[in-house]
């Protein structure tokens, strides 16, 4: 189902665990094989999609809202008490899902170098940037 209408399958706070799609794919036997050190990032998305890497960052639900930030404002209604961890290379995530990790464990996905972050949620709602209005 739709992450952004999933609801908690129980009353009792639990941990969700997620490895969102970046873009990315992993060899079995390619840049695997031959190192961390060959490997490019992007390269393969870039080459797939015809657009820049910068252009692929965020991703966008349908009405054009970043995705994440949706996620995070759905997590803080329906899922206070629970703990969220995510597994992605980008290292702003937190910061554009106006989240605070409580931890931040460096890791390799094959190749690729990712952070696995923890959410420890709370009720409340996205905070409104500064120009927008109610």
């Amino acid at each position: 189902g739709d992450a952004l209408q999933r609801m908690p399958p129980s009353e009792a706070p639990g941990i969700m665990l997620l490895n969102p799609p970046y873009g990315e794919r992993i060899a079995a036997a390619g840049v695997a094989g031959r190192g961390r050190d060959q490997f490019v990032p992007g390269l393969l998305a870039a080459a797939r999609s015809g657009q820049p890497r910068e252009h692929r960052e965020q991703v966008q639900t349908d009405d054009g809202g970043d995705f994440f930030l949706q996620l995070s404002a759905h997590w803080k209604k329906n899922f206070a008490g629970w703990s969220a961890w995510m597994l992605t290379p980008d290292l702003k995530l937190p910061g554009r899902m106006r989240l605070k990790e409580s931890r931040r464990v460096p890791m390799w996905n094959g190749p690729i170098e990712c952070r696995l972050f923890r959410f420890d949620l709370v009720a409340g709602s996205a905070r409104r940037d500064a120009g927008e209005q109610a």
